[in-house]
């Protein structure tokens, strides 16, 4: 009988801790776009999406934007991540349905709101450099369990 009992308890842990992680733990997919090519010295808005897989709504904050890698077209041009600035949201923070997504399109009308990259663009080297290149963004953000 104590067998039966501590396998039972076994299972209700298992359970149990998967249930934890599967509502508090909130996976979610980002992504995200500029609207247009970067000149040298402009800046623009990165338009996020946020994806929600879940069978429940979650509230998702702490949105960070970063330059991961640049990838140059030409071989040994002088382009790196330093070239860049990103400027984050201010304050990001968004509620999603069970299987919904936003983009920061519908989150905030202005893209005052949105976070930004920056191409710094004061040589011509530099220009020339980062002609053609690709930046890769990466996105990290907290999501949590929301109960309406």
């Amino acid at each position: 009988m104590t067998k039966r009992f501590a396998a039972f308890c076994a299972a209700l842990l298992s359970f149990v801790v998967f249930l934890v992680v599967a509502l508090w733990g909130a996976t979610f997919g980002i992504d995200g776009n500029t609207s247009r090519s970067l000149l040298p010295g402009s800046t623009v808005p990165i338009n996020i999406r946020i994806s929600n897989p879940h069978f429940y709504p979650i509230a998702v904050g702490d949105l960070t934007v970063r330059i991961a890698s640049v990838t140059t077209v030409h071989k040994g041009a002088t382009c790196s991540v330093s070239n860049f600035t990103v400027r984050q949201a201010p304050k990001f923070t968004v509620r999603l349905d069970a299987h919904s997504s936003v983009s920061m399109s519908s989150i905030s009308p202005t893209k005052a709101g949105w976070p930004s990259v920056h191409l710094t663009g004061n040589s011509a080297k530099l220009d020339d450099g980062c002609q053609g290149a690709t930046i890769n963004l990466a996105y990290s953000a907290a999501g949590t369990w929301w109960t309406k």
